[in-house]
Order: structure tokens, then C-alpha cells, then sequence
């Protein structure tokens, strides 16, 4: 067995080229739906997002495929961007078929919306302002990525905002509790 195998993130990459393949094919589903679709067609944006998502999981996986080909930890990260940018695609692409076929007002669109922002910044988000701005544990994640035995842990760009958003959930949740316990 060659020692390359046993890195971290060569086990790693047969799995994901498999949930890159799902989100791919979902994708393809999506385009198929925006594409045959009746009067009134979806807008340019829309057909644009939709064929971007499918296009960067396609991207994604050959660079995965790659990676473990060539045992090159440069492509499997470019992989990893290359998905988080897609899935926001395939978001904004469900999105704008739950807006259509539910024909929201502004206020449900809009609020709709943010959710589908807020939750792909809370995870995929964060995971791609990891991998653009590098913060100062970027290269222990890479070594700990390469196999290299790392001490302590590695946060992300959005661990104080989750902190901060965690210690105000858990107020409210509290502040809730103690109401319905008063009354």
C-alpha cells in the first residue's frame, strides 16, 4: 500500500466525488426543469445560475478525479472551492423555482432568500472564506489535511460570528423558557 493513500485527504476524496456526483445529477435535474419549462420561462439570471452549478460540480469532481490521480492536495482544495460555489448556485437555482411555483409577494421572496443565503454562509460560507482569505490556521489545515499531526483546533473565518450568534440563541431560548415558566 503506498503511504499516499493514508493521507487524511485521499480518504476523504472518493466520498466526495461521490456527493459531487449526486449534486451534479440534481443539478442536471434542475436544468432539465428551467429548460422545458412552460410560459412564463425563467430569466436569464435563473438559466445562468442553474447551468453554473451543474458546470462547477462537473468542474468539481474532475478536479477531485485529479487529485487523486495526480496525489495533488492543490487540486483536491481547488475541488473544494469549486463545490461550495456550486452548491450556493444549485441554492439560488432551487430558489428560484420554489419562488415560481409558489408565487411569493416581495416580503416571502425576500425573506426566502435570506434564508437560502444565510444558510449556505453558515456552512459552505464559511468554508469558502476559509479557503479565499486564508486566515493564520490555513496551513496547519493543510498539513493536518497532508497527514501531518497538528495540535489544537482549526476555526474557520465565522467561528466568532457563530459564537456570538450562539451566545444570543441561547439567550433568547432562555428568555423564552423563563416566560412561558412565569406564566
Amino acid at each position: 500500500m503506498e503511504p499516499e493513500i493514508e493521507k487524511p485527504w485521499r480518504k476523504d476524496a472518493p466520498n466526495e466525488l461521490i456527493v459531487n456526483s449526486i449534486l451534479a445529477a440534481i443539478a442536471a435535474i434542475v436544468v432539465q426543469t428551467v429548460v422545458s419549462s412552460g410560459h412564463p420561462r425563467y430569466g436569464m439570471i435563473t438559466v445562468l445560475t442553474v447551468f453554473a452549478s451543474l458546470i462547477l460540480f462537473i468542474a468539481s469532481a474532475e478536479q477531485i478525479s485529479e487529485s487523486i490521480r495526480d496525489a495533488s492536495l492543490d487540486a483536491y482544495i481547488r475541488s473544494t472551492g469549486l463545490y461550495n460555489i456550486g452548491v450556493l448556485m444549485l441554492f439560488l437555482a432551487l430558489y428560484a423555482l420554489f419562488r415560481r411555483y409558489t408565487q411569493l409577494k416581495f416580503t416571502g421572496s425576500a425573506l426566502s432568500l435570506l434564508a437560502v443565503l444565510v444558510i449556505w454562509a453558515s456552512r459552505w460560507g464559511c468554508d469558502m472564506a476559509f479557503l479565499v482569505f486564508q486566515n493564520e490556521d490555513y496551513q496547519r489545515w493543510r498539513r493536518r489535511l497532508d497527514g501531518e499531526i497538528v495540535d489544537g483546533d482549526i476555526s474557520d473565518h465565522c467561528e466568532g460570528i457563530k459564537t456570538v450568534i450562539r451566545r444570543r440563541w441561547n439567550r433568547i431560548l432562555c428568555y423564552v423558557r423563563e416566560t412561558i415558566a412565569s406564566t
